[in-house]
């Protein structure tokens, strides 16, 4: 009796890992399928609220998807003129920030010589010449992205297409999931419906996140005299959306730049305080006020989503692995069975009461 149980257990595992292995693997395979997809449908579980209260108007559910989309399409063109513009008024500046570097580097070279004794121990040269092949390969990148992605047009317009679809087979696509896994009682349903608020709330409330971090990153870099405080304050909020790694990255720019530009290593230690502290903040205060418990996760498992994130799906997986564990989350906590799950995944959030 025993024998046949442990054998049963094993078998089960093994399938249980079988699964993950195929799932895994067709992630890999069809990603330029599924991330556009997924994105998709983000988007549309972010204005579905707004869909259905034009609905309450006798607008047509083709049309108020339409809506929908174009205010989209309004906020992230919006986004993108932004940064787009920002990008050229940084990237116009390179040659004196190249020049600022060289006499910087200038300066430390001749002083490690002179505390050497060598003075052919750090050759110049050299070293601008690396940095100049640098620089004018991070100016391309800066100039010549957001021209890059004016060549998927097309890639694009079937994203939109994707989410004016799901917006208007949005009721038929949770009927179709409710026959999957045949879900007609109501706990079923109604944890589909809150696996889909978590969603929502999560988008929204990093959204709302990334709003503050950059209307304070640009009053402190402002203060502190950096040139493009806008660029450099927006750049650090988006790149928030990726925990841990995003900041470290966001406040190292402003950083060196301060430190290029400016005549005192005041400033790129002011920088670099400032973001320590606003950081903290973010951490233990601003983002679990407003995205709140029921999306949050312990930073073990936010750490291990964007490690799996990134092996399967690159930079994008790093994005969407975050408020899909949060969605795993979630539905751990709905089903009594897996709640053991939901709490190790939560626990260093959740206060004893």
């Amino acid at each position: 009796m025993t024998s046949s149980s442990s054998s049963g257990s094993i078998v089960r595992w093994a399938a249980f890992f079988l699964l993950v292995t195929l799932i895994v693997h067709i992630m890999v395979v069809a990603k330029s399928v599924l991330i556009p997809l997924i994105f998709a449908g983000f988007v549309a579980i972010l204005f579905s609220p707004v869909s259905t209260w034009l609905e309450k108007f006798n607008f047509p559910r083709w049309l108020s998807s339409l809506v929908c989309l174009l205010l989209a399409i309004i906020i992230f063109g919006g986004i993108i003129t932004f940064f787009y513009t920002q990008t050229r008024r940084f990237a116009s500046d390179m040659d004196s920030l190249g020049q600022s570097m060289n006499e910087l580097l200038s300066r430390f070279t001749d002083r490690i010589n002179d505390l050497t004794g060598n003075t052919n121990l750090v050759e110049m040269n050299t070293v601008q010449e690396a940095f100049g092949a640098l620089l004018e390969n991070n100016t391309d990148i800066l100039t010549q992205g957001l021209s890059q992605m004016t060549a998927s047009f097309i890639q694009v317009m079937l994203f939109m297409s994707l989410v004016v679809l799901f917006l208007i087979y949005r009721d038929e696509i949770l009927a179709f999931g409710l026959k999957v896994i045949n879900g007609q009682n109501k706990n079923v349903k109604a944890i589909i419906l809150k696996v889909k608020l978590v969603v929502r709330n999560y988008i929204i409330g990093i959204f709302l996140v990334i709003v503050i971090l950059a209307v304070c990153n640009s009053i402190a870099l402002w203060a502190m005299d950096i040139e493009h405080a806008i660029f450099f304050a927006v750049f650090a909020a988006v790149l928030n959306i990726v925990p841990f790694i995003g900041p470290l990255v966001g406040s190292i720019l402003p950083a060196l730049f301060a430190l290029v530009m400016k005549d005192s290593l005041w400033y790129p230690f002011g920088v670099i305080l400032y973001f320590i502290v606003i950081q903290s903040f973010e951490s233990y205060m601003i983002t679990p006020s407003i995205v709140g418990k029921k999306v949050s996760i312990n930073p073990m498992f936010t750490i291990l989503a964007i490690f799996v994130g990134n092996l399967v799906w690159g930079v994008a997986g790093m994005i969407v692995f975050i408020p899909f564990t949060a969605m795993l989350k979630q539905i751990f906590d709905e089903v009594d069975t897996l709640k053991p799950y939901g709490y190790i995944m939560g626990a260093m959030n959740e206060k004893k009461s």
